[in-house]
């Protein structure tokens, strides 16, 4: 599954340089999860795998409240409480295929 994360990931960006949108890549603390960026939209998205508990393993992509994480950290929310307990505050789902479209705009 990580591999066809990376690949996904890899045609987002392919498919935001068509726009002529350069996409940053970050990886984060979890192997499985990486922050997506653009200067042209000032928005971050989180791409990553979750395991839902009806689905099972699936890609996923948020749209991440920037002010909203750079709080939680300040307040010394570790990544896994934010995840877990601030969920619906800094994180919007966002369908996978849209987060071309998300960083464009």
């Amino acid at each position: 599954m990580e591999i066809l994360l990376k690949r996904i990931i890899g045609l987002i960006k392919r498919d935001a340089l068509k726009k002529k949108v350069k996409i940053t890549v970050d990886e984060t603390a979890y192997p499985n999860l990486f922050f997506l960026s653009s200067d042209k939209s000032k928005k971050l998205v989180a791409v990553g795998i979750e395991n839902d508990a009806v689905i099972g393993l699936q890609f996923c992509a948020y749209l991440v409240n920037w002010k909203g994480l750079k709080w939680a950290e300040t307040e010394g929310f570790s990544p896994d409480q934010i995840i877990h307990q601030l969920h619906d505050e800094i994180l919007t789902r966002i369908p996978i295929d849209k987060v071309t479209k998300m960083l464009s705009s």
